[in-house]
């Protein structure tokens, strides 16, 4: 007896975003670039990244490149959906800073968005901030 067949990475992907436009989710992002200090900037999408406003978090990030800060810090905890066009721009400024021995954290990653890291293998490239303790 044959077992069926689990779906590929890929295919997980492509589901989840054929999901995603079924659903027909407006399309909605916005960005802040704050200062944590003079060498950390701390980014906060709000909404989808996705292929329609993936644009939107590339010109929102254009402060980014322009300080050249040590440090960027990237809180996922508003983003409601990330699909594979928000993990090229992340992979893309990931490799812009170390390529100035800076650094990319990813802070507070959904679940979702963690299962999307995991299945293209970059759980194992980006570094994730651990959540404080619990007093």
């Amino acid at each position: 007896m044959l077992l069926p067949r689990q779906p590929s990475h890929r295919q997980a992907i492509l589901a989840l975003e054929r999901k995603h436009r079924e659903a027909n989710v407006t399309a909605a992002l916005t960005v802040e670039c704050t200062p944590l200090d003079s060498q950390t900037l701390l980014v906060c999408p709000v909404g989808l990244v996705d292929i329609h406003t993936n644009l939107g978090l590339r010109q929102a990030l254009r402060p980014v490149y322009q300080q050249s800060p040590a440090s960027v810090v990237v809180d996922l905890s508003n983003v409601t959906f990330l699909d594979r066009t928000g993990l090229v721009t992340l992979v893309a400024l990931r490799r812009w800073l170390a390529s100035r021995d800076g650094t990319l954290m990813l802070r507070s990653v959904p679940p979702p968005a963690q299962r999307l890291l995991a299945a293209v293998g970059l759980h194992r490239v980006f570094q994730f901030e651990r959540p404080a303790a619990l007093t």
